[in-house]
């Protein structure tokens, strides 16, 4: 049974501290065209305008015209619901059949689908990235370098993204972030990773300036990490720096074979190219002092006309796939119509490098000292 009424009090979900932190907004589901909600006394906020349910709801919502469209059982709903944001508060949500926090967002786009975005308080947003973003039977101070780094991460974003629905991404676009219950930790595993938490709490890098650093990682920097100047176009207070760890460790090799036929869709709808443009080669343009590969130059035949465009490597693993195009360290070979990749490591390269995390702390060395290796110009403080 659903009742409307006007909320006297403030509904926010804004930043706020909390016993495990600050909030973070993150982006569980982007741009759906519909997801079903599951919870104890729901309560759905947009402007003024407020639908509460009673007991164990199952609900679907979708946004059109700028109403929001619920469906609970057999009868769909238009509410009195206006407007093209929506939050909703409740007991045990779940969102695809897994539990989450209390509160969500949902944000309608330009093109009607949805962005959810799901409010962690900081330290419990730790507990579904460390897992998803590390191994947890790797060392614990391997696990607590992730820790400082993916806290620093979120935080700097936050700050950045202040003025949007949400602050990281749920997926490889931030940090992977997947809740407890969609883990099934066994219990001596799930209390390794609180300990983890609860040891490196609050802990965070500052750069020199004494900004919260934006702490990025890859899964393995092969034998030197990147200059983020050379993925995304900014340094800040990053330089590269070489894996100690290389001494004792081959970097994981890749290789991936794919047809011009296959390339040339990908590559047509990114440069905004006609059906008929001939993708004629595919060359490696320029490669950054790590030795990575910065641009990639791309000629295209076109009404008879040719014309060479480049695009960065970042750019290129994405119109490929990141899993695919596992890093920028690559070659490029054409063998008859195949273009042959093959590169080492996995990621952008650019800061800790979680591979030589595992080796450095196998080999002894504490968290903090793993986080100055690849952040040497970071210091370890405190929120």
């Amino acid at each position: 049974m659903f009742r409307l009424f006007i909320l006297a009090a403030v509904f926010s979900a804004s930043v706020s501290a909390a016993a495990d932190g600050p909030i973070i907004r993150v982006r569980t589901l982007k741009s759906v065209k519909e997801f079903e909600l599951r919870g104890v006394s729901l309560h759905l906020k947009a402007g003024e305008a407020q639908w509460s349910t009673a007991g164990l709801t199952r609900l679907k919502i979708a946004w059109k015209n700028d109403l929001w469209r619920l469906q609970g059982g057999e009868v769909p709903l238009t509410a009195k619901l206006k407007g093209r944001s929506l939050v909703v508060r409740g007991a045990f949500l779940q969102l695809g059949g897994k539990r989450i926090a209390d509160e969500l967002q949902v944000h309608a786009r330009d093109n009607g689908r949805l962005d959810v975005v799901v409010s962690w308080p900081l330290e419990r947003y730790l507990a579904g990235v460390i897992p998803s973003e590390m191994p947890l039977y790797w060392p614990d101070e391997a696990l607590k370098a992730q820790a400082v780094a993916a806290r620093s991460y979120a935080i700097r974003m936050a700050s950045i993204r202040k003025h949007l629905h949400f602050d990281v991404d749920g997926s490889v676009y931030d940090q992977v972030h997947r809740t407890l219950d969609e883990m099934g930790l066994q219990p001596r595993i799930e209390s390794k990773l609180h300990e983890v938490i609860r040891e490196t709490r609050g802990q965070i890098l500052r750069d020199p300036s004494d900004r919260v650093l934006m702490a990025f990682y890859s899964a393995d920097c092969g034998c030197r990490s990147e200059d983020p100047k050379y993925v995304w176009g900014e340094s800040g207070s990053f330089r590269s720096v070489k894996d100690p760890t290389c001494g004792k460790r081959r970097p994981k090799e890749w290789k991936l074979e794919i047809q011009r036929a296959a390339l040339k869709p990908k590559l047509l709808r990114d440069l905004k190219l006609s059906d008929s443009a001939v993708i004629k080669t595919i060359q490696i343009a320029a490669r950054s002092p790590s030795g990575r590969v910065s641009q990639v130059a791309i000629l295209v035949e076109d009404g008879g006309e040719s014309r060479i465009h480049k695009i960065s490597s970042q750019r290129f693993r994405r119109l490929i796939g990141f899993n695919k195009v596992r890093s920028t360290d690559f070659s490029l070979q054409w063998i008859g119509d195949d273009l042959v990749i093959r590169g080492q490591g996995f990621g952008h390269g650019v800061g800790l490098c979680q591979t030589g995390a595992r080796h450095l702390a196998q080999s002894g060395s504490s968290y903090e000292e793993i986080l100055k290796v690849y952040y040497p110009q970071a210091k370890v403080s405190s929120l």
